[in-house]
């Protein structure tokens, strides 16, 4: 004998409010015609039972080869929709329905994907019946709410919320929705209350998180909002490619609130840095004198050590354009870097990186056959000679500072996080900018393939530090991942996790070598030894 599948649907719900029979006195015929006009889609015959208020629906269920192939079909179209690909996704849930015509959670996930395409009519169709196969479905009431909103009908929107959450008391999507929903008709404080507690019930789910902070960021309280996105980043679970946005959004917010925040604290910033300054002067005993200067295709700010020039004091240039918000990180990381050169220096462990001529002829040679191959096919020898040029000053540049500036913003974060937001914009604004315009492509061809591995690996240890100060609040790594070379670049990153635990003076200058021996750069740059080091420094100036 077949096996028999059954829906139980309240009598109500069959009907539209304004023709629903009376329970007491329905006629079965009529409730019969209904029932054939709204689940066409189930198969035959349908054994109606009339019960009071409530309709039972008896009908042949599926084969238990059609709910396996039913299963592997819908694992499918889902790896489709989370990648993604809805119309794909969509052909392969509706061959589900032929093999299972009962199946909810295809309806549902075909209404939510034909949703994100924009077609809400068929969206709609899809949820709705979904909804008849259990009117109490909290995904598909949260789905049909969500459209609702789309659509900008508050009202019914609010219905399907309600209904949601009633189905679901503790469901994060439910409760979400409502909050949601109350968020967009101007009911914050009544949104916040289920908002909250939809993170109570689930911190994994991320959407309530990014409408709190965007509240208290409208609030003008930043403070708040920054907390509420790093318990986001930190708990909160990406479900699938779908989710992206929510977090992309999230990330978005996170900058402008660092914004609001760089601005409120302006004048904090100012004072740390400024004190950070004097206390430097008095460590090292020399005065710091800062000077704007400078073209706009050098660094933002170079330091120059007292006893290294032979002066008596350190100088900083910095660029005459850099945003004023930001100077306070600026002068703060040169100043930074004066103390670490100051402690190595007096470490007698304090020396100089170069390049040499043999190792500047060295480099240069190792390019001669991609530009030999580049300039047949047409490219100019002055642009080829200074594309080259800039290569080579960008990888062993990059080799030598960034180990040290690791160490460098590191100490910042730690004992001044009163500069932690002009931090965050000065370290992520220049990404953005390179995110925009990435010439990977352009340098992967003309840099010899173990150069460009270690540029990758030393760009993509720089990344991961910065995507980890700002807490997940970042990704600026992911765009390095599939790049050769990224495998170092998580060997430079386990490295610099276990070498800063206990740094000592002079151990950032150790840590360019270790980089060096990660990405396979060793023996092609020079050290020149502090000249100072063991002579008496020139006499500060007094202050």
């Amino acid at each position: 004998m077949n096996q028999m599948s059954q829906i139980i649907v309240p009598l109500e719900n069959l009907f539209a409010p304004e023709i629903a029979p009376d329970p007491n006195n329905a006629d079965p015929m009529v409730i019969a015609l209904q029932v054939a006009r709204r689940y066409p889609f189930l198969p035959q015959p349908v054994f109606i039972e009339v019960e009071r208020d409530r309709i039972i629906l008896n009908y042949p269920a599926a084969s238990d080869h059609a709910r396996a192939e039913a299963e592997r079909l819908a694992q499918r179209a889902a790896r489709h929709a989370g990648n993604g690909d809805c119309h794909r996704a969509i052909a392969i849930w509706e061959q589900v329905l032929q093999l299972v015509p009962d199946d909810l959670v295809a309806r549902r996930d075909i209404g939510e994907a034909c949703s994100e395409l924009g077609d809400f009519i068929k969206a709609k169709h899809y949820l709705s019946e979904a909804l008849l196969v259990d009117f109490e479905d909290i995904g598909s009431l949260v789905a049909l709410a969500n459209l609702a909103v789309r659509q900008e009908d508050y009202g019914a929107a609010e219905v399907y919320a309600q209904k949601a959450v009633a189905a679901g008391p503790q469901n994060a999507w439910a409760l979400n929705c409502l909050g949601a929903v109350q968020f967009h008709t101007g009911r914050h404080e009544e949104a916040l209350s289920f908002l909250r507690a939809a993170i109570a019930f689930d911190p994994e789910f991320a959407p309530p998180y990014g409408v709190i902070a965007y509240l208290s960021h409208q609030q003008g309280r930043h403070a708040e909002a920054e907390a509420t996105l790093r318990e986001m980043f930190a708990r909160a679970k990406k479900q699938d490619i779908r989710s992206e946005p929510i977090f992309t959004q999230a990330r978005q917010l996170y900058r402008k609130v660092q914004d609001s925040l760089a601005e409120m604290q302006r004048e904090q910033a100012r004072r740390t840095a400024e004190e950070f300054r004097v206390a430097v002067e008095k460590h090292t005993g020399y005065p710091i004198r800062v000077v704007q200067e400078g073209s706009g295709d050098g660094p933002v700010a170079q330091v120059q050590l007292a006893w290294q020039h032979q002066r008596d004091h350190h100088l900083i240039r910095c660029q005459p354009s850099y945003p004023t918000k930001l100077m306070p990180h600026l002068l703060a990381h040169e100043i930074m870097h004066i103390r670490l050169g100051y402690d190595a220096h007096q470490a007698e462990r304090c020396r100089y990186f170069s390049l040499s001529a043999a190792n500047r002829q060295a480099a240069l040679q190792a390019f001669e056959n991609r530009l030999e191959r580049l300039a047949r096919e047409g490219y100019p020898a002055v642009w080829l000679a200074d594309c080259t040029g800039r290569l080579i000053a960008n990888l062993f540049g990059a080799l030598y500072n960034y180990p040290l500036d690791l160490v460098v913003e590191q100490k910042l974060r730690t004992e001044m996080p009163t500069l932690a937001p002009t931090q965050f914009l000065a370290l992520t604004t220049p990404l953005l900018k390179e995110e925009e315009q990435d010439d990977y492509e352009l340098i992967s061809r003309l840099m010899p393939r173990r150069f460009l591995r270690a540029l990758v690996a030393l760009r993509g240890v720089q990344l991961l530090f910065v995507d980890s100060l700002c807490c997940g609040a970042t990704d600026h790594a992911a765009r390095f991942r599939h790049r050769e070379g990224f495998n170092l670049a998580r060997r430079l990153w386990q490295h610099w996790q276990t070498k800063s635990q206990a740094l000592q003076p002079g151990d950032e200058y150790d840590l360019v070598d270790e980089f060096a021996d990660i990405v396979g750069l060793r023996g092609n740059y020079t050290w020149l030894p502090d000249p100072h080091s063991n002579s008496s420094p020139p006499t500060p100036a007094a202050a």
